[in-house]
């Protein structure tokens, strides 16, 4: 099949646990199969500590021979444009660790968060992002994880007025909260 045209950002958003990544998983393979494209996971994943590497290696190992995976803590635009010259479905996961990794960096995310949405409404490539839904919850304890809840709530706000479809995952339930079911 032929290169395809930008078809829109589609937003998999839920809870932690709530099935959202494998949303995001089993919509990525679903329109490579039906598109000709080539499936790619930009993992933002970074191993601060043993549990969160045993946690990459088994994300790694369980999509393995379905994705061809780039590991990329902080420049999402850049690592879509090195891909945007093939024919591909990229699947982003996750926006809260990547603002994570952004926050442990001491960078700022407004900038790199407007190039990764100018660079994905510019490119040929099917973008699908996935976040973390934190406005559900208790106001956080202590100053860093307010911090977090409340810059990853401005994220989800940008990404979602982008998005030409949110999908809002509980319980391993998809729901489509903004635009039209794509197929």
């Amino acid at each position: 099949m032929g290169r395809q045209k930008n078809k829109g950002l589609l937003f998999f958003l839920g809870g932690a646990r709530s099935g959202k990544t494998a949303a995001a998983e089993a919509k990525a393979i679903h329109i490579a199969e039906n598109t000709g494209q080539i499936p790619y996971y930009l993992a933002t994943g970074q191993a601060f500590d043993d549990g969160m590497k045993d946690r990459i290696e088994r994300h790694k190992a369980l999509r393995a021979d379905r994705f061809n995976t780039i590991e990329e803590p902080l420049d999402l635009a850049a690592s879509i444009q090195a891909i945007d010259a093939v024919n591909a479905v990229i699947l982003i996961d996750s926006l809260g660790i990547w603002l994570t990794n952004m926050m442990m960096a001491k960078k700022d995310w407004q900038t790199p968060l407007t190039e990764l949405l100018n660079v994905i409404a510019h490119g040929d490539n099917q973008v699908i992002l996935v976040s973390d839904d934190v406005s559900g919850g208790i106001i956080p304890e202590n100053a860093m994880a307010r911090q977090f809840r409340d810059e990853l709530g401005l994220i989800n706000q940008q990404v979602a007025a982008a998005a030409t479809e949110v999908i809002y995952v509980i319980a391993g339930i998809s729901t489509l909260i903004k635009g039209k079911q794509s197929s």
